[in-house]
């Protein structure tokens, strides 16, 4: 398969040696025919020029270098205005004159019968003595006959010289056109080579070249769309890899939640059917019966909270869900989650401290944001320490209010804080002093904050009291 610059040079090469042939062919076997006729425009202009100035005694001077004869006849006579060839065909120096009777014998003066005035005829005619062809033009005028002869033989000289040094030339042209074919060729062919290139790369799914574009051709626009198609190819295939990572992803995570449900799910099930077993026996004790009633319907309890919390999660998590935001007081909202704290705190002497302004407002959806706020103070509650001490506090930082429930407790370690706020993660129930929950709070709590565009986080504190101050800022 021949390459784009062997086909470009050989193109190049055909092109200019066709050129070439042709201006030589016609040089060879036209110039003749164009010379002659140009000299039989150029002899009639001569009689008609003769034909006005024929009374002019310096008429002879004008053609004295005229390369033929001019013959004038009338009158019944005969004048030679220019006689640079004898009638025997021999070349003379210079013949100047009139009346030589011996014209009339060199021409075939009967041409002129078969002409009407102002009619003409061209003859070619050899002198056998020196082998010379002539061209003879027999002119019929009112009052005169002009005959004008001139030799062939220069002419045919001069195409062949002429014949021989075009060919020379175009030799000599054909090398140096050779040159600039090989330069052409290499300079249209080197884009072209690089876009198969790089076409090719990108057919390979490899983008990492592009085309250089330099200019406004046709070319270089093709090599800008070209990048462009790379671009966006490699855009899409990035996009396209996300997806599938993505979907993998909640593959993985869609096999894990139904696997931490099932697992949650298990043991109150279990504890269900257990007491449910022992509730049949008739022997049970009154006491007992209302003990195991009252542990089933905890379960039934905590298994109906964990599915409201996977609806929940359920809504936040599906792409199309929006979130519906409206004003108001969010110091108000604190207060009004706390009074339904207040006997949890008074059953546990849990040592409470609430800073905040009495007045903020801010925009966001005031449910969710609830949610937020009880799920804190539960999570604070559950791994309080003897301390027993819980801070409330909304403050203003920058354009932002933080919200912040810190509790004493133990740190959460380095190895858990990544996966705290993970679908159905629970930290080491040594933290906690009750072991409860469904592992769900923080992820869902995530996910609205996220939604919200809020940032939030956790840190460990130890100042005077050692513990943990989970956070969000909210504008």
């Amino acid at each position: 398969m021949k390459s784009i610059k062997s086909k470009l040079f050989f193109i190049f090469l055909i092109i200019i040696f066709l050129n070439t042939m042709i201006i030589f062919m016609g040089n060879r076997f036209y110039l003749k025919d164009y010379y002659i006729e140009r000299k039989k425009e150029d002899l009639k202009n001569i009689v008609l020029d003769i034909n006005e100035n024929k009374d002019d005694v310096n008429i002879n001077d004008k053609y004295i270098n005229f390369d033929g004869n001019i013959v004038l006849i009338g009158n019944e006579k005969i004048y030679n205005i220019v006689s640079n060839y004898s009638f025997t065909g021999m070349r003379m120096n210079k013949n100047m004159g009139v009346n030589h009777k011996n014209t009339s014998n060199s021409y075939n003066l009967n041409e002129f019968e078969n002409l009407n005035e102002n009619e003409y005829v061209f003859l070619y005619s050899t002198k056998t003595k020196f082998n010379i062809e002539f061209l003879t033009l027999y002119y019929k005028l009112k009052n005169y006959k002009c005959i004008i002869e001139i030799p062939l033989e220069n002419m045919d000289k001069s195409i062949d010289i002429s014949s021989d040094f075009i060919l020379i030339n175009s030799i000599i042209a054909l090398f140096i056109s050779l040159l600039i074919a090989i330069g052409f060729s290499l300079k249209i062919s080197k884009p072209i080579i690089q876009i198969s290139k790089i076409t090719g790369n990108i057919s390979n799914l490899d983008f990492s070249e592009k085309l250089k574009v330099d200019g406004e051709d046709e070319i270089s626009v093709l090599a800008m769309s070209i990048n462009k198609m790379s671009y966006s190819l490699e855009n899409f295939i990035k996009n396209l890899k996300k997806d599938l990572n993505k979907r993998k992803e909640l593959d993985e995570l869609r096999k894990t939640f139904v696997s931490n449900v099932s697992h949650e799910l298990k043991t109150p099930l279990t504890i269900i059917g257990g007491y449910v077993q022992a509730l049949k026996d008739k022997d049970v004790e009154k006491i007992k019966k209302e003990n195991y009633i009252n542990i089933v319907e905890e379960e039934v309890k905590n298994m109906t909270n964990m599915v409201e919390e996977l609806l929940l999660l359920s809504k936040f998590e599906d792409i199309d869900f929006k979130i519906k935001r409206d004003k108001f007081d969010l110091s108000e909202l604190i207060d009004q989650i706390l009074e339904k704290y207040n006997i949890i705190f008074k059953n546990e002497n849990i040592n409470v401290k609430l800073i905040k302004d009495d007045i903020v407002e801010v925009n966001a959806n005031k449910n969710d944001i609830k949610h937020v706020i009880r799920n804190y103070l539960d999570n604070a509650i559950n791994h309080l320490d003897d301390n027993k001490y819980l801070k409330i506090e909304l403050k203003k930082v920058d354009n932002y209010y933080k919200f912040s429930v810190f509790n004493s407790g133990k740190f959460i370690e380095n190895q858990n804080s990544r996966f705290i706020w993970d679908n159905f993660y629970k930290i080491d129930e040594s933290r906690t002093k009750k072991g409860s929950g469904s592992g769900l709070g923080l992820s869902i709590v995530k996910k609205i904050l996220q939604l919200h565009g809020f940032d939030f986080g956790f840190e460990n504190i130890s100042l005077d009291i050692k513990g943990v101050e989970f956070y969000f800022f909210i504008n």
